[in-house]
């Protein structure tokens, strides 16, 4: 369907995080027969039936907050929540600006995963919630050195303020990760990573909406003659 209905592509973003979600539970574990199963709800010449069919077949399935407690960029998990931060428009530390789609997209020019995009505040082996999400952020320079403590001369202190904000930092976890309290740091960051998680997952899944067809596919002819009636005589 090269030029969908604007209607049906949210019900096509509902679906695709919902499904997301659900996982390969739609058709027993297996993600291979999840795969076919959706695929075989999409016929030709069916847009908006095809997306209802999809809704339809991850119905009531289980929906599961992707873990925050293991960071690895080739998992579905950690592809959702580095989905999720980015919603937050994350801004370079050394300008203040935020990153653009662009930017990104060159970053991972060539890549298998998002590795090369991801910063790690702490890479001690000793430290045990080295591997939660709260020790990454989304970091688009190439080489990147910087006190978090401390804002770069060329950045005023409300632009820095707002660049924590968009990598889900504040002061606070700022002065913590200086002062090497690394666990406050950690709970109190993955804390607020997981709000930002589950909003971004509730604004993109809308389960609370009605998932209504198009209006154009919509019947209006249900009138009865009497209706017909009193129209005509009005």
């Amino acid at each position: 369907f090269p030029d969908p209905a604007p209607r049906n592509l949210v019900l096509l973003r509902r679906w695709f995080w919902r499904a997301a979600l659900a996982g390969p539970n739609v058709a027993k574990g297996s993600w291979t027969g999840a795969m076919r199963a959706l695929a075989a709800k999409i016929k030709a010449g069916e847009e908006s039936e095809s997306a209802a069919r999809l809704l339809e077949a991850i119905e009531g399935s289980t929906q599961t907050l992707p873990r925050l407690d293991r960071f690895r960029t080739n998992t579905a998990d950690t592809r959702m929540n580095l989905c999720a931060l980015w919603s937050l428009s994350p801004r370079s530390p050394t300008t203040g600006t935020p990153y653009d789609r662009a930017q990104l997209t060159s970053a991972l020019l060539g890549r298998t995963s998002a590795a090369d995009a991801i910063y790690t505040f702490v890479r001690s082996a000793r430290e045990e919630r080295r591997g939660w999400t709260a020790n990454r952020a989304i970091i688009l320079e190439e080489t990147f050195e910087i006190e978090w403590r401390d804002s770069p001369l060329e950045v005023s202190a409300s632009a820095w303020e707002k660049m924590l904000e968009s990598h889900a930092l504040d002061a606070t976890m700022v002065s913590l990760l200086g002062e090497d309290d690394l666990t406050a740091f950690f709970d109190r960051r993955q804390e607020r990573i997981d709000a930002v998680v589950r909003n971004f997952l509730a604004s993109s899944t809308e389960t609370g909406f009605e998932d209504t067809p198009p209006l154009d596919d919509l019947s209006l002819d249900g009138r009865d003659d009497d209706d017909d009636a009193a129209v005509a005589g009005e």
